[in-house]
């Protein structure tokens, strides 16, 4: 059986809105380089959903999408964001599943992450941070 839960967020300035159905599968912090680049910090903290449970409820028109490779795993990553704040809000890879932000959504950033993945990205002070399990490499 289907979970009925709804997870709501939405960008800095309120132009775009999503929800997300369902529980997450995990919590999981990342310090690969195109992350780090992206986010101007040493990890983003991200929902991994499966894509179909993504919606975007409101400025869908104002969604851009940043085609990237990834430089640590090669793989294809589209990162959507807002087109007026820019607003980091979800990345698609190319197994269908999405990584929401997850200080996006309502209570973002709880509970820890279960995983810390692409660690050996992570510069001499913020290693040790409690972020989950930390993996050198992506998997």
């Amino acid at each position: 059986m289907a979970s009925s839960k709804v997870a709501h967020g939405k960008c800095l300035c309120g132009t775009i809105e999503i929800e997300a159905k369902g529980d997450y599968k995990a919590s999981v912090a990342c310090s690969c380089k195109n992350c780090q680049i992206c986010s101007g910090s040493v990890y983003t903290v991200n929902w991994a959903y499966p894509k179909d449970t993504i919606t975007v409820t409101k400025g869908a028109d104002s969604l851009k999408t940043y085609e990237d490779k990834a430089t640590d795993s090669g793989k294809s990553v589209l990162r959507r964001f807002c087109g007026r704040c820019g607003s980091g809000i979800y990345s698609e890879i190319e197994d269908g599943n999405c990584f929401v932000k997850a200080p996006i959504m309502e209570g973002g950033v709880e509970p820890q992450p279960v995983a810390h993945i692409f660690t050996r990205n992570l510069p001499e002070w913020a290693q040790g941070n409690k972020t989950g399990n930390q993996v050198e490499n992506g998997s």
